[in-house]
This record gives structure tokens, sequence and C-alpha cells, in this order.
């Protein structure tokens, strides 16, 4: 595996169809650079994908596959839900803990096999309407957001069994 070569110091694929990080990430260590690449070619594999605590602003959409199941982007600096998420219509687990998103787009209707989702610790301040398409949603976490009410779209979410 390419998590063994823990002396790299320098890393030179280019002119292959390797997986091209984002710039936040060509910014660190080597180390990291190639345990980033790591997780994204094996969620092909595995159809799950954990780029946590990369300090991300975006997310390119050559990364996401669409078919993925599992989704994990907690800890990042992601301003709102990156488009190619919204791709990825196989999602059942989908975690966006600890960024900053303000606001969910409406296109997150488009996720309807969601049977977790993930919010807690963001900046959001209300929830679209859109989110009453997430029939199969049984678990969803709002904590520490921005929230003033819950929102009228949550009774519609006949599903949930864990709300927090």
């Amino acid at each position: 595996s390419m998590l063994m070569l823990t002396q790299l110091t320098a890393l030179n694929l280019s002119l292959n169809l390797l997986v091209t990080p984002p710039p936040e990430i060509l910014l660190l260590d080597a180390q990291t650079i190639i345990d980033y690449m790591h997780r994204v070619m094996s969620s092909e594999d595995t159809r799950y994908l954990d780029l946590s605590t990369f300090h991300l602003k975006v997310i390119p959409q050559s990364d996401v596959d669409r078919h993925l199941r599992s989704l994990t982007l907690a800890d990042n600096l992601l301003p709102d839900i990156p488009r190619p998420v919204f791709r990825c219509g196989h999602l059942t687990k989908l975690v966006l803990s600890s960024n900053l998103i303000r606001q969910i787009p409406p296109e997150i209707e488009r996720l309807n096999l969601l049977v977790t989702l993930l919010l807690d610790v963001n900046s959001i301040r209300s929830l679209p309407d859109e989110m009453a398409a997430l029939e199969e949603l049984a678990e969803l976490n709002l904590n520490r957001n921005r929230l003033t009410e819950l929102p009228d779209v949550i009774g519609n979410m006949t599903s949930l069994t864990l709300l927090t």
C-alpha cells in the first residue's frame, strides 16, 4: 500500500489518469497527498469515501464516485454542500459535520436514499422544503447550528427515528 511510504518526500505522478487532489491538499506534505489519493481511489471498490479533516474548501467532481453509498466530509472548511455530492443518488449516509455550511440547497432531494444525514456543527439557519423527499431518512443531526425554530418540513419526515 502507498501508505507504507513514510519516507517519501516528493511525489510527481503527472501525466497519468490519477485523481488530482484539491489545491489545499497539494500544499500539504507528501504523506497527506498519498493518503488523500488512496482514500479516493479505494472508494471505487468500497463505495465508501472518508475525506474528513483535510481542511477542504471544495471537492473536485472527479473525486466523487456517483455510486458511493457513504460519504464523510466532516471537519473541513466547506462553505456549502459540494455540487458533486448531489450526483451521488445511491448515498445512504452523508456526514457533513463541522464545516461552514450555511444552507442546504433544494438539490438535497436528489439524495432520496439517505438514511443518515449528519449536519451538526455548521451555520445552517433553515431547512428547505425539499428535504421532505428524503423519505428513507432515519437519522438527522442538526446540533450546533443556527436554527431558531424547528422547521415544518421535519413533520413530513416520517421515517425519522433519531433527531438531534
